[in-house]
């Protein structure tokens, strides 16, 4: 880069180019054995809060979803489409004859399908984190619920790749995605939502949720991957083993 194009950058990003110049001294170091997974996970966090940077780190995965041991952002891993893990958990309700699914409407800031009907909860999953515990904390933060660690029923992965423009930027996801079940009481007037992520909650027949996404999205962003995984548990009757 040259001192015009540094010039020309906002403190913002310088902060960012300098933190990113840092990562990757971090990045050799661990390579070469000189630290550990550990350290350089927590000389990130370190750093980030040092800068003033809310930066979410991701473990950049396999396609069977096996960390590599490599860390990117989450803004570089939708920049470049870098592959990584995400969590969803559908909320389903019983009833005679077929399935309710609890879906979001996602909040108009979001960087992806603003005002659109989306999995009851999903998250990415941090670096160092596992997905059950990912599972129930975006479940405890976008929706108040707080399930407890056998109310969540892993169902199965699955992945999600696509281009496309949100709010005039290029918005690439590479995800592989494990799939949880959570089918305890729900009443939505007890949900606290987190309306930084999410504007309301509405159920759904599954069924109709599944047969509008075949004709058209106007509505619904939620993965036709995910339903397919959902409809799989439900057919199966019982938990998948991770």
């Amino acid at each position: 880069m040259t001192r015009d194009e540094w010039s020309s950058l906002t403190y913002e990003d310088k902060t960012k180019q300098l933190y990113y110049s840092q990562k990757q001294t971090l990045i050799v170091l661990l390579e070469h054995g000189a630290i550990s997974r550990g350290q350089y996970e927590k000389s990130l966090r370190d750093l980030s809060e040092k800068m003033g940077l809310d930066i979410e780190c991701l473990d950049v995965v396999t396609e069977d979803g096996r960390p590599t041991g490599e860390i990117v952002s989450r803004e570089e891993a939708h920049r470049s489409g870098i592959l990584h893990r995400t969590a969803h958990v559908w909320v389903i309700r019983r009833k005679s004859g077929g399935c309710d699914i609890l879906l979001q409407k996602r909040s108009e800031e979001k960087e992806s399908f603003p005002g659109m009907y989306d999995t009851s909860s999903a998250g990415h999953i941090p670096a160092g984190d596992e997905p059950p515990a990912s599972a129930r904390r975006e479940l405890a933060e976008e929706l108040g619920i707080a399930a407890l660690p056998d109310e969540l029923k892993y169902a199965g992965t699955f992945r999600i790749r696509y281009e496309k423009e949100f709010h005039g930027r290029l918005f690439r996801d590479n995800e592989v995605t494990w799939v949880y079940v959570y089918d305890a009481p729900v009443e939505i007037g007890k949900l606290t939502l987190q309306r930084s992520e999410v504007s309301e909650v509405r159920w759904f027949d599954l069924d109709e949720v599944w047969d509008e996404i075949h004709r058209t999205r106007e509505r619904f962003c939620v993965p036709s991957g995910g339903l397919k995984v959902l409809r799989a548990y439900l057919t199966e009757g019982r938990e998948k083993r991770p």
